[in-house]
C-alpha cells in the first residue's frame, strides 16, 4: 500500500501547484484587465455582490480558452477541493485492502459527508 500513498502524495504535491499556478494567473488577468466574467473587479470583490460562482461551472472551459480571469480562479478552487475528495477516496481504497472496517466506514462516511456539503447543500441555501 505504500505505492498508493506515494501516488496520493504526488498528485496533492502537483494539486497544489496547480492551484497555486491557476489562482495567480487568475489574479493576475483579473486585476489587469479590471473584469471577469463579464463583471467588473468592484462588483466581483463587493461584499453586496450577486455575483454567484456556482452558475459558472458549465462555462469554465470556455472562458479558459478566452482567457477569462474567472475561470482560472475556479478551476484552482475547483482542484483545491478535488484534493481532499481524491485523499479520502484512496484513504478508502487503502483501508478496504487492509481490512480495516472501521476506517473503512468511517473514511466512507467522511467521503459522504464531503460530496454532500459540495454537491447538495449548495443548492438547499438558495
Amino acid at each position: 500500500m505504500g505505492e498508493l500513498e506515494e501516488i496520493v502524495g504526488h498528485i496533492a504535491k502537483a494539486g497544489v501547484y496547480l492551484i497555486f499556478g491557476f489562482l495567480v494567473v487568475g489574479s493576475i488577468l483579473l486585476f489587469i484587465e479590471g473584469k471577469g466574467d463579464g463583471r467588473s473587479l468592484s462588483e466581483i470583490s463587493s461584499p453586496h455582490s450577486t455575483f454567484n460562482t456556482s452558475l459558472i461551472s458549465s462555462s469554465i472551459v470556455y472562458g479558459l480558452a478566452k482567457g477569462d480571469p474567472i475561470s482560472f480562479i475556479s478551476v484552482g478552487l475547483m482542484i483545491l477541493v478535488a484534493i481532499p475528495v481524491i485523499w479520502i477516496a484512496t484513504g478508502i481504497i487503502k483501508y478496504a485492502f487492509e481490512r480495516n472496517k472501521v476506517y473503512t466506514i468511517v473514511s466512507i462516511i467522511v467521503l459522504f459527508d464531503l460530496l454532500f456539503a459540495i454537491f447538495v447543500i449548495p443548492y438547499l441555501v438558495k
